[in-house]
């Protein structure tokens, strides 16, 4: 479509003699673009005619002609002189509309890269991702996990079903890089189903021959570069050193997984080589993502009642019981942006955030056009007297229209080519603030220039649309006499727009106010846990049971000779560490009853810890007592915490101590789990979730070791930790984690939308107050001589300045009233997604008001006083 209308755009202009030769000149270029670059070649062909319009190649349209060459060659002189004796305007206009493009295209390339996770595979719009709703707490828990085998039952038996997928991420996995050991953290275990599901490109191998026998696995292209160079490494072996050194074949090696999917990872390990796994063929334990591919044209819902069917079949309902349990569909592609589900693969993002920087980005475009508007159609008057007497010379309006279009596309055109040059040399800054590498140059990507080309048109028939016709429309016997006066049309809607520009400042300051509040206040609130000098030491992890039995020697002898170092306080054992998301830790759903109490359906976490724990991260034992291994057998017993007693609406008193904890419905003779201990509350996550009803079971072989040092000595106790590991597990790979890091990353993703409000709102504003600035210049000329008659007649400059001011004023005003609802609605929902938050603060858009007036005081004030300050009779000389 673009290349068929670019070839009669210029067949239209061009002339025939040179038409032949141009045109079979860019049809080569057009194919050998094509044939490396198919998406770009378009763009550039577009372009490339589009620099050819120029008189010299323009072919005779007539000598009354409004396109004629010595018509077009009028235009441009006529657009140059004019802006080159208003500079100041001009530059105002370039410069706001450069920064307005700019700043929008980057936005919204951030906004087309969170909108498009999971869109580049085949099928996208087809594939399902089948979650568990529990009933608990009165409403429901939403686990993105399912149990291992549904797969293969769904695919076997609903027709709708084409295909069905399972995978699971492999915690604490180990290999061996060049001769040492080494951690991934994005290794899954998926079945052969997985790689068709999710289409990624191959590199080496076959897809029909991957994931579908024991003992194979899958690498992404970088890692199969990482362990075995720049080969084919299609039948070489991997050793797994905590999978009892199993050695593993390379069956495939797919692309790089991008940055833009739910699921991230970087090894695959075949589903059948985990066969002997206790979840594998269980209906109980939801581990697992189940992914499903529907038929075309299948409606996700019409699968409810097959689910319920298939729940009676392998979970053991029958007639008349209630289900506490349902299957719920979620597409792919709305995983990313409209998830709310427990057990994400990796935290979502968030559909309210990325609409607020889209409006902010809209708002900043619009703001820009505005500028050039206001300031284009302000200026009518010094206008008027020209096109007055270009109509009495004999020009039409199609002609004056034409003249302000091309002011339009003139200005237009170097504000975009600025506006690429601006967003190549703010690049990189901009993937540090977003977080992301969108593309290596903006220009060179040809969905930048593209989408530069697209709001450069749009642009132009914007801001050249409204002045064209208004400043075409001047009678020349009324201007020519010098009684032009402005429309009542053209008044209202310059205020129109200002107010809308004020609105849009007074809303972007009050939001940009109340994000950095909440992340304040979520900084400012006490965890319950001292997270300083506090390090986890990730334990390394053998299989085989001979090998994990000379390892219990090993940890222990470890953890012994750590607390004897004086730079050491204390160590401790925990199994997830504090400052993960609650999908690190395990949970059950099933019913829970307190001795004496009803069985209440929620979801209870459960943390493994050891009998140090407690004082290794300064936690308060409210009542009872904590672990100690050397004295108890604490095997049936547990402490809980705070909001643990909390969901049962009881308090965390001693009254507790020594109540029986079972789980299930059937309880006949289980004796449950002694409560010996109850732990203060301590947020071990992020602060939007609420605090997790937690049991704190003993386990003496923990995944990480909780190290709090000295702080006068904390790096003679790190390099201590360093050297004993290496001593004790010279062929396991060492990994460390500050809590501190820990907890500071869970404020990543809303810190960072915090910044980038901050930021293009700042822009925004410093947009709106350059054609601020340009309009109380202009208005502050244009009422000179009645400064000057106002003088005569006594006023004072201070009067004269209230009589500037009121009208501004009043436009603040009617801006509050538009701005007011526009914040509540664009902020209150983003305040929901935090479970600590503060209340809404409508204090802030008065602030905001605050701030835009005195700043259009400021501003209209120091134009306004440059001319009140002139003498009456050089203000008046010429009346």
């Amino acid at each position: 479509m673009i290349k068929k209308l670019t070839d009669r755009f210029l067949a239209w202009y061009c002339h025939p003699d040179y038409y032949p030769d141009i045109a079979g000149d860019l049809e080569e270029l057009y194919h050998r673009t094509q044939q490396h670059r198919p998406n770009w070649a378009p763009w550039r062909y577009f372009f490339q005619v589009l620099g050819l319009f120029r008189p010299s190649l323009m072919k005779e349209f007539g000598q009354n002609s409004i396109l004629s060459h010595s018509m077009f060659r009028n235009y441009l002189k006529v657009s140059g002189r004019y802006f080159a004796k208003h500079r100041l305007f001009t530059g105002i206009n370039v410069v706001g509309l450069a920064l307005g493009l700019a700043a929008f295209l980057l936005m919204q390339a951030y906004i087309r890269f969170e909108r498009s996770y999971d869109t580049q595979f085949s099928n996208s719009e087809d594939t399902y991702r089948i979650n568990v709703h529990a009933l608990a707490d009165g409403g429901e828990v939403k686990d993105a996990m399912m149990y291992h085998p549904a797969a293969r039952a769904m695919e076997n038996e609903i027709p709708e079903v084409s295909r069905a997928g399972v995978a699971s991420f492999l915690d604490d996995i180990s290999f061996r890089l060049q001769g040492e050991p080494v951690y991934e953290q994005k290794v899954l275990w998926a079945d052969s189903t997985f790689l068709h599901i999710f289409d990624y490109q191959v590199v080496y191998g076959r897809r029909e021959d991957m994931l579908n026998q024991p003992n194979q696995i899958v690498l992404t292209e970088s890692k199969a570069r990482a362990y075995f160079g720049n080969g084919n490494p299609i039948g070489k072996t991997m050793e797994v050193l905590s999978m009892n050194n199993q050695a593993l074949t390379v069956s495939g090696v797919i692309e790089d997984v991008p940055q833009n999917t739910h699921l991230k990872f970087d090894i695959l390990i075949s589903d059948p080589t985990f066969v002997d796994r206790t979840d594998y063929n269980r209906w109980d334990w939801n581990n697992h993502y189940v992914y499903v591919q529907l038929q075309p044209g299948t409606n996700p819902a019409s699968l409810t009642p097959k689910f319920e069917t298939m729940m009676d079949k392998y979970r053991g309902f029958k007639d008349g019981e209630t289900r506490t349990k349902r299957w719920v569909p979620i597409k792919v592609l709305d995983i990313h942006l409209q998830s709310d589900y427990t057990y994400e693969a990796e935290a979502p993002g968030n559909a309210r955030s990325i609409q607020v920087i889209h409006i902010i980005a809209l708002f900043i475009l619009i703001i820009a056009w505005v500028n050039y508007i206001n300031l284009t159609t302000a200026r009518a008057v010094d206008r008027a007297k020209e096109v007055g007497l270009r109509k009495v010379v004999g020009a039409v309006k199609s002609q004056l229209v034409i003249q302000f279009f091309i002011d339009a596309l003139l200005v237009n055109a170097v504000a975009a080519l600025l506006a690429i040059g601006l967003a190549e040399l703010v690049l990189p800054m901009y993937h540090v603030l977003v977080g992301i590498e969108l593309f290596d140059h903006a220009v060179t990507n040809p969905y930048f220039l593209q989408q530069v080309g697209i709001f450069f048109l749009l642009g132009t028939c914007i801001t050249g649309a409204y002045p064209s016709l208004v400043l075409s429309r001047f009678t020349p016997a009324v201007v020519l006499k010098g009684k032009y006066h402005r429309s009542r049309q053209g008044l209202w809607l310059r205020k129109g727009l200002v107010t809308l520009q004020f609105a849009t400042s007074l809303v972007l300051i009050a939001g940009s106010l109340l994000v950095y509040r909440q992340m304040q206040f979520l900084r400012q609130q006490e965890r319950g846990l001292d997270a300083h000098y506090v390090v986890g030491l990730q334990r390394a992890n053998f299989a085989d049971e001979e090998e994990d039995g000379a390892d219990v020697q090993r940890f222990e002898s470890l953890r012994d000779i750590l607390r004897q170092h004086s730079s050491i306080e204390t160590v401790g054992g925990v199994e997830s560490l504090p400052g993960s998301s609650s999908n690190s830790l395990s949970s059950s759903t099933a019913a829970i009853r307190i001795q004496g109490q009803e069985p209440l359906p929620t979801t209870t976490y459960i943390q493994y810890i050891d009998d140090q724990f407690v004082e290794a991260l300064d936690l308060q034992l409210l009542v009872g007592r904590g672990y100690d291994f050397q004295k108890y057998q604490d095997t049936t017993s547990f402490l809980v915490n705070e909001a643990f007693a909390n969901q049962f609406n009881l308090a965390a008193t001693e009254e507790l101590l020594g109540k029986r904890v079972q789980f299930g419905q059937d309880v006949t003779g289980d004796p449950g789990y002694e409560i010996v201990g109850i732990v203060k509350d301590f947020q071990r996550t992020n602060l939007k979730q609420a605090m997790e009803p937690t049991i704190y079971l003993p386990y003496g072989q923990p995944s990480y070791l909780l190290i709090e040092f000295n702080p006068a000595s904390y790096r003679d106790g790190l390099a201590f930790v360093k050297s004993t590991w290496d001593e004790l597990y010279p062929d396991a790979p060492y990994e460390i984690k500050f809590l501190d890091d820990q907890f500071e990353a869970l404020f990543e993703a809303d810190q960072r939308f915090g910044q980038v409000v901050s930021v293009f709102a700042g822009l925004a504003i410093f947009i709106a107050s350059l054609g601020l600035l340009g309009l109380a210049a202009f208005v502050a000329l244009q009422r000179t001589k009645e400064v000057g008659v106002r003088k005569v007649l006594g006023a004072s400059i201070p009067q004269i300045l209230a009589i500037f001011y009121r009208e501004f004023v009043v436009l603040i005003g009617a801006a509050l009233l538009i701005g007011l609802p526009v914040y509540y609605w664009g902020l209150s929902g983003w305040l929901q997604n935090f479970n600590l938050r503060i209340d809404f603060p409508w204090y802030l858009i008065g602030v905001a008001v605050v701030v835009v007036t005195l700043f259009v005081l400021l501003t209209v004030g120091i134009q306004t006083y440059r001319v009140a300050r002139q003498k009456p009779a050089t203000t008046l000389r010429y009346e």
